[in-house]
């Protein structure tokens, strides 16, 4: 099988990207992703990523998103990978240029768009509550869906990944279907916080779904700028809907070692 991926790059989160028109039996392909995404996503001995995105026209001419974390397992969503996707589709002509463009991942279909300043611009359902005020051995902690389960931890100090990770490894083993996500509020409408993501068992530089889940607890407040270890997403909340702004780049042309 000849394949060729697109690398990209949201804030500090990379990808692995590619779709029907640059792969040969798709349904082979797609039934062989779980043992092959490993493997290209090692960051020793592969290509390197924190997921994987594959795309394709469903029945209804909506393009569908398959999405898996770097250890090949399915996720139902990612914020930073959705903005890849929408740089993606308009580089390779998947979309009319320059206009929003809906795309599905699983049953929730999403709107993407490019701003004027060159960024990718997510429309998202707002999040909402799973339980509040969880009492963990690592503290206070709060349980949002925003795409994908978040537990919300703040810290005062959440550079320390070497006292954190122990900390989020132990969490994940209670809430095996959540990501892990500290915080601090530095004023009204800056948060930074991090991720410890499911399927990739490791922090990562940026993760738009935590993003929005860390806005969340302040909401209604509407603006924020989210400061993560790649970069600073912008969320707003307005008019029943999230929207979630990354900075997005490609970063090289690829095609897996078989």
């Amino acid at each position: 099988m000849s394949l060729s991926f697109t690398k990209m790059c949201g804030a500090g989160n990379d990808f692995l990207i590619t779709d029907q028109n640059r792969i040969g039996n798709e349904q082979n392909f797609l039934s062989s992703l779980s043992k092959n995404i490993p493997k290209w996503c090692n960051r020793k001995f592969g290509l390197g990523a924190d997921g994987f995105c594959f795309l394709q026209f469903n029945e209804k001419k909506i393009l569908n998103w398959h999405f898996f974390n770097n250890d090949g397992s399915s996720a139902e969503m990612c914020g930073n990978a959705a903005c890849c996707i929408i740089h993606y589709a308009y580089k390779y002509q998947l979309v009319p240029h320059n206009k929003p463009f809906q795309f599905q991942i699983k049953n929730n279909i999403l709107t993407g768009e490019l701003t004027s300043e060159g960024t990718a611009r997510l429309h998202c359902k707002i999040p909402h509550w799973i339980q509040k005020q969880i009492h963990t051995e690592e503290g206070i902690a709060d349980h949002i869906h925003s795409g994908v389960n978040h537990l919300l931890i703040e810290r005062e100090n959440i550079k320390d990944l070497k006292q954190l990770t122990p900390m989020a490894q132990n969490l994940r083993e209670k809430f095996p279907d959540s990501n892990i996500t500290f915080y601090n509020q530095d004023n009204s409408q800056h948060i930074s916080c991090v991720t410890f993501e499911r399927g990739v068992e490791d922090f990562t530089l940026s993760c738009g779904t935590g993003a929005l889940a860390v806005s969340y607890l302040y909401y209604p407040k509407e603006n924020f700028s989210v400061q993560m270890p790649g970069g600073v997403l912008k969320v707003l909340f307005k008019n029943n809907q999230a929207f979630l702004t990354s900075p997005v780049f490609l970063i090289s042309e690829v095609q897996p070692y078989e």
